[in-house]
């Protein structure tokens, strides 16, 4: 969930729209895209995705398939892998730290949506 919110964010700061159409709100770990359970669901049901279980027994979402690349334009691919490179190998309670600190989620209540009007506060190499 952290890629993907940094992925739309990073996108809509430099190019004005996000390469999602999904909206963010404020979750208790950080941001979280809206109706991510049906979404999810859905990606597991058409075999997009799986659950598995990691070494402290929670669930995790593995693709299933190899990304259609062919999808995305040229800029889309390097914020791809801009946020990918700054987010890889990151725990997860250094994400949701992270996370904590973007002004977006602060003057957020949990369940309220985030504007993409914060992206311009959105900076993946700050509050590490």
């Amino acid at each position: 969930m952290k890629n993907l919110f940094s992925i739309d964010f990073q996108a809509f700061k430099e190019y004005s729209k996000p390469i999602t159409s999904f909206k963010y709100a404020h979750g208790t770990y950080g941001p979280n895209f809206d109706n991510k359970d049906t979404i999810l669901n859905l990606l597991v049901k058409q075999n997009y995705l799986e659950m598995v279980n990691n070494e402290e027994d929670k669930i995790l979402f593995k693709p299933t398939v190899e990304p259609d690349l062919f999808l995305f334009s040229k800029q889309e691919i390097e914020i791809m892998d801009k946020v990918l490179l700054k987010l890889k190998g990151k725990n997860a309670k250094k994400l949701t730290d992270w996370s904590h600190k973007f002004k977006g989620w602060i003057e957020t209540k949990d369940g309220e949506l985030i504007s993409y009007s914060y992206a311009k506060d959105f900076d993946l190499q700050k509050n590490w």
